[in-house]
């Protein structure tokens, strides 16, 4: 750091030279100084309408708008407002998409800020109606995105109940599960399948609740969309199905009993209410997909260096 404090504020502009200097800044944990100098380079942009690389700019912009949620600062609405004239600004290629892409992986682990939720919803929803994001890799990055986002709201909706929140909540996690531990996978994959059955039983009684998910969080019914379908028309194979795949997980002699033991499990499950969320700690309690970032390409985080030479090391 002590390399670039003697420059700045700079007398002559050198492009993302602040990019540098911010990301030094944000690794010793300064993060409101951090944010002053991404916010030059920024600036830079507002006054000039200058765009030396559009990925190294939209790097200055990931930072900036973090920074503007992580300090409570007031400046995100007038940061991404300059974010969006940027966006309009850009040709949208495939390099520019996987930042974008980069863009609402990162700001989507801000969410456990409650505050923040609305707007997070306001800016995906903006880069989904301008069609900025075509490939398919991008396109399961935004798609998560609002799934991360629904995965927030069913915890705070009185109409869904504590065996729905987490059935849905299991689903999440192994549809979006980032692991190459398979015994952590396999574990998700049974507690799915075990809600799943649990919905069977729950669909009986409550067929209205097929259709608050679909309306109500229609990125989280899509995600679920074989098994949900396959419930609200033929209830009977589904539960035959899921109970077949859950025998996989059970010794032989357990079979036989299996059924029982998940009809008192049922029981426990639908008697028992929601359950708050604890996000004191401002971890993300959720997983997503990231978009893959290749070893030669500009680093997300704006520092101007190779991913390779930098957060990817």
């Amino acid at each position: 750091m002590e390399l670039f404090a003697p420059l700045y504020p700079l007398k002559t502009y050198r492009p993302f030279y602040y990019n540098s200097y911010g990301d030094s800044l944000l690794k010793l944990g300064k993060a409101k100084e951090s944010r002053e100098v991404f916010y030059q380079e920024a600036l830079r942009f507002k006054n000039t309408g200058n765009i030396p690389s559009a990925e190294m700019l939209d790097g200055t912009f990931q930072n900036l708008l973090y920074l503007d949620v992580q300090l409570i600062n007031g400046k995100y609405p007038e940061d991404v407002s300059l974010y969006y004239k940027f966006l309009e600004q850009v040709e949208m290629t495939e390099s520019m998409q996987k930042c974008l892409g980069a863009d609402l992986a990162y700001w989507s682990t801000l969410m456990h800020n409650r505050w923040y939720r609305p707007l997070f919803l306001e800016l995906i929803t903006y880069v989904k109606e301008r069609g900025y994001l075509k490939t398919e890799e991008s396109q399961e990055v935004l798609k998560s995105a609002f799934a991360s986002w629904e995965s927030y709201s069913y915890h705070d909706d009185p109409n869904i109940n504590g065996l729905l929140e987490r059935y849905l909540s299991a689903s999440y996690e192994r549809n979006y599960l980032e692991s190459a531990d398979q015994e952590e996978a396999a574990r998700a994959e049974a507690i799915a399948l075990t809600y799943e059955w649990y919905m069977c039983q729950y669909q009986k009684s409550h067929p209205e609740a097929l259709s608050y998910i679909k309306e109500a969080y229609p990125y989280t019914y899509a995600d679920n969309r074989e098994f949900l379908e396959k419930l609200e028309c033929d209830p009977k194979k589904a539960e035959a199905e899921i109970r077949g795949s859950l025998s996989g997980y059970v010794k032989e002699s357990d079979k036989e009993v299996l059924a029982q033991s998940l009809e008192r499990a049922y029981r426990r499950e639908k008697d028992e209410g929601k359950k708050q969320l604890d996000l004191s700690d401002g971890v993300n309690p959720y997983r997503k997909i990231q978009p893959k970032i290749g070893r030669n390409d500009p680093c997300p985080c704006g520092s101007g260096k190779k991913y390779k030479k930098c957060c990817g090391r």
